[in-house]
């Protein structure tokens, strides 16, 4: 840089990291340079929102995403559900996962859909991102299509430390990598420690994309960061019709988790509303 002629450096944002925070400012300045700080700091912290929080929590970025019809529905009461997004919206979603380094579902997904996780088109060049399955019992099958795919790593699948163990060794016979963690007051894998363990893994991204249970249960457990909603002009109706979030659920409204829309834009149809918890980063 020196070498160069470079006398002025611009930085949008100091790197949080502490082994490294401030030292490359510090240096160049050492060596006579002019070091312009925090410029457009809001916009790089928005463009490095997911590196942020990883480095200073450790755990990843959780985007939440939900597609329903206007009526709050996710499939009709037979279950289809196929497909209740438009064209449009199912691209951007496709986009999203590029993005991130994990898409993680619960069992229940797999068992009704067996999606393959991937960000389509699949071409060389477009980054894949790799599966978690959020799996209590281990009851994924071992031929489920996430299994077959290319450049996206081994898939997770996190159980409870009593989950069977001829079912775990059948998983890593198909290569997955089990995680056995403890369960929640629900019985359920405890969310908490699946965060834990992907930041360990230097995961910094996951996209959830269902179903209802593993949706509801990571946003009042306070781990989402973001919201990705698309509302389809459609009316389905029917008491028994599946909606967005599961889980227990809050029993007074003043419980609820307080969101900020901070952008609605039309995809082809429908409406996608992106929000993120107020009090929230970036």
């Amino acid at each position: 840089m020196l070498a160069a002629g470079i006398r002025r450096v611009v930085i949008g944002l100091a790197d949080p990291n502490p082994r490294v925070r401030g030292g490359g400012a510090r240096y160049l300045k050492r060596k006579g340079l002019t070091v312009v700080s925090g410029v457009l700091e809001p916009e790089c912290r928005e463009l490095n929102r997911f590196f942020l929080k990883w480095i200073t929590t450790g755990r990843p970025y959780a985007i939440l995403k939900l597609a329903a019809s206007l009526d709050g529905k996710t499939a009709t009461r037979t279950g289809d559900s196929q497909w209740i997004s438009g064209e449009t919206s199912r691209r951007r979603v496709h986009r999203l996962r590029a993005e991130v380094d994990a898409v993680m579902v619960g069992r229940g997904t797999i068992e009704a859909d067996d999606p393959g996780l991937d960000s389509r088109p699949a071409a060389s060049k477009v980054r894949q991102p790799r599966p978690v399955v959020v799996d209590t019992k281990l009851q994924t099958p071992p031929t489920a299509r996430i299994f077959g795919r290319r450049g996206a790593g081994h898939p997770i699948i996190a159980g409870a430390t009593d989950a069977p163990d001829h079912r775990r060794r059948a998983l890593e016979r198909a290569g997955a990598e089990v995680l056995t963690l403890p369960a929640g007051p629900d019985g359920r894998v405890d969310l908490d420690a699946l965060w834990d363990e992907l930041g360990r893994r230097e995961i910094t991204s996951v996209l959830i994309e269902g179903g209802a249970e593993l949706a509801g249960s990571a946003a009042l457990a306070g781990l989402v960061d973001e919201v990705v909603l698309f509302a389809a002009p459609k009316l389905i109706g029917g008491a028994r019709a599946p909606g967005l979030l599961g889980g227990a659920g809050i029993a007074r409204l003043a419980d609820h988790l307080p969101l900020r829309i901070i952008q609605s834009r039309r995809m082809g149809d429908d409406l996608m509303i992106v929000a993120r918890p107020v009090g929230g980063e970036a």
